[in-house]
């Protein structure tokens, strides 16, 4: 599936009320892909985490304002910055750092 995500111009993320802990969009963030949010939920975490990478165009999740936002993403290539602090933090080998961190301070009482 990453090799397939890696080639595409746009990764689509899809955010409801029950996609709040999807791993999608860590693979979108480290592949440096410009993502294509659909959701009702703009203050969602998934919505604001995508929002700080920076990469992404956001759209409610209606017709129109799809079509809308589809023709921004191919054909009003403008540059987006990319939150180069979200990609170091969202990395897998830091996360999974992290959660070693936690899991020891668990073990060990420290937590």
């Amino acid at each position: 599936a990453l090799k397939i995500i890696k080639r595409a111009s746009l990764a689509l993320l899809i955010v409801s009320f029950t996609t709040e802990g999807s791993t999608k969009i860590f693979d979108y963030i480290a592949l440096e892909k410009k993502i294509f949010v659909v959701s009702d939920f703009e203050n969602a975490r998934a919505v604001n985490i995508v929002k700080e990478y920076g990469n992404m165009i956001f759209t409610k999740n209606n017709v129109k304002e799809i079509k809308n936002a589809l023709n921004e993403a191919f054909f009003n290539r403008a540059n987006i910055t990319i939150n180069t602090k979200v990609l170091e933090f969202y990395n897998r080998e830091f996360q999974t750092k992290q959660l070693e961190y936690i899991l020891n301070s668990i073990i060990e009482g420290s937590l």
